[in-house]
């Protein structure tokens, strides 16, 4: 099911289209950005690279408070749990 207004959601900062597949960071029911995983990685190391920590880059479409902030490094350190590696948040370039 789908909604031609999305601003419930969106707000008034949407996610751009190109954004439209990504991860979304949803806080309070609202999309307020999007987030990807920058693995750490050196040539020619596969088994190191299978333990090296993971970024998390958080493009934040309106201001964040703290308190946002540390929900998202609980969640990242959830993921780094799930997938076995240490996470750290920041923000995408």
């Amino acid at each position: 099911m789908a909604y031609k207004d999305r601003a419930a959601a969106l707000g008034e900062h949407p996610i751009d289209a190109r954004d439209a597949l990504a991860h979304t960071v949803i806080i309070d029911g609202r999309a307020v950005g999007t987030w990807k995983v920058r693995r750490q990685t050196m040539p020619g190391r596969a088994a190191a690279a299978a333990r090296s920590p993971v970024s998390i880059a958080v493009a934040a479409r309106v201001k964040l408070a703290r308190a946002d902030w540390e929900c998202i490094r609980q969640a990242a350190d959830r993921y780094g749990r799930f997938t076995g590696r240490k996470a750290a948040v920041g923000n995408a370039p």
